[in-house]
C-alpha cells in the first residue's frame, strides 16, 4: 500500500502544474507527459478541463515497450 499511496499522491500533484512535466519521448504522438515517483513513470495526457492518467510504467522495463502500448488518447 505504501507504493500505491505514493504513486496516487504524485498523480494528484500533477494537476497543480501539468505542463511542467516532460513529454514522453518513446510515444511518438507527443501528447503524453510523465511524472516520476521512485522508479515509476506516471503517464498522462492533458485535456481541456482534466488530466487523464493513461498508464503507470516501471522504469526497469525496456522503454521501447512504451511504443507498443495502445492508448485511447483523444
Amino acid at each position: 500500500m505504501y507504493v500505491i499511496g505514493g504513486i496516487r499522491n504524485e498523480a494528484k500533484g500533477i494537476t497543480n502544474c501539468p505542463t511542467k512535466h516532460l513529454k514522453e519521448q518513446f510515444i511518438p504522438n507527443g501528447t503524453v507527459r510523465y511524472a516520476v515517483k521512485w522508479r515509476y513513470k506516471i503517464l498522462f495526457t492533458i485535456g481541456e478541463n482534466h488530466i487523464n492518467i493513461v498508464s503507470v510504467f516501471h522504469t526497469a522495463q525496456d522503454p521501447n515497450k512504451l511504443i507498443d502500448l495502445k492508448f485511447n488518447i483523444i
